[in-house]
């Protein structure tokens, strides 16, 4: 996974609110129940995620690399912002990058 650092932190929070109002309250998936998706393993909400990702045009902050084997993180802050919490609970970058890696996926 490769992430670039994100411009000064007021510049980026500045910009986060555009994209907040762009996006639904809770992304909705067309498959499993939310009980079902609860239990998904890790590595099956990542691909839902980048899925919506690229369906909802946040391609800004992450997105399939060409191939469909690997993707980036090209915006970590606003990733975590406005991504993230519909799929995961971790709130830290840092705690997302560990899951990755506890599941063997590298950088």
């Amino acid at each position: 996974m490769n992430a670039t650092t994100a411009s000064s932190p007021s510049q980026t929070s500045a910009n986060l609110g555009d994209d907040r109002k762009k996006l639904p309250r809770r992304l909705k998936h067309v498959s499993p129940s939310e009980k079902e998706e609860q239990q998904l393993p890790f590595p099956q909400k990542l691909y839902m995620m980048l899925e919506s990702v690229d369906r909802l045009g946040l391609t800004h902050t992450a997105s399939w690399l060409p191939g469909g084997r690997s993707f980036i993180v090209k915006d970590p802050i606003k990733f975590m912002d406005l991504t993230v919490p519909h799929f995961f609970k971790a709130t830290k970058f840092r705690s997302f990058q560990r899951q990755l890696n506890l599941w063997g996926f590298h950088r």
